[in-house]
């Protein structure tokens, strides 16, 4: 839940990030968010496999961790490190998000799994509109480095629970889900 929200903030500032922090021409912008896209197609590429070795609460530690990385770095006046941040946060993000609804499919008992996946499209996305507005607000009130430094330490912390969280087996009527947690 925490990984798009916090995409929202980052994405709230990054045009503070390129003017203030880049001194770049909001046109900038279109550059890291490419360079975003092409992280998000590896991270895409590549999270099956990962999934497969790691299990879900792994990728999506792993990812939430990338992620929290990138918007840290996001606060650094470099402009090559700051695409590489871009670089980061589209690897990263999708193992989130692919995490989560996988385990969505695993776990939800079939006859439920359209109303599971719908309310967790819900959860995971609707906090997006919340974090932009968010974002927006704190930056109205202090510079973008200081929220950016606030939503990394949120997402390392939410990367680290998913992380530690206990796994527990969840029992369904109609399927076998250990392998799920």
């Amino acid at each position: 839940m925490a990984g798009p929200a916090l995409g929202a903030v980052n994405g709230a500032l990054v045009f503070a990030v390129v003017d203030h922090g880049l001194h770049q021409e909001p046109g900038f912008t279109g550059v890291l968010s490419a360079i975003q896209g092409g992280g998000t197609v590896l991270g895409g590429m590549i999270a099956g496999p990962l999934l497969r070795r790691a299990g879900e609460a792994r990728l999506a530690a792993a990812g939430g961790l990338l992620y929290a990385a990138s918007v840290a770095l996001r606060a650094l006046p470099s402009t090559p490190v700051v695409a590489a941040a871009s670089l980061l946060s589209g690897l990263g993000l999708p193992w989130v998000l692919v995490a989560a609804l996988t385990a969505v499919q695993r776990i939800a008992p079939r006859d439920l799994l359209a109303t599971v996946s719908a309310t967790a499209n819900t959860v995971l996305f609707v906090p997006t509109a919340v974090g932009m507005a968010l974002g927006a607000g704190l930056l109205a009130l202090t510079s973008y480095r200081p929220v950016l430094w606030a939503a990394a330490f949120a997402g390392a912390l939410a990367a680290a629970y998913a992380r530690r969280r206990p796994r527990r087996a969840v029992t369904t009527p109609d399927r076998d889900t250990s392998a799920a947690c």
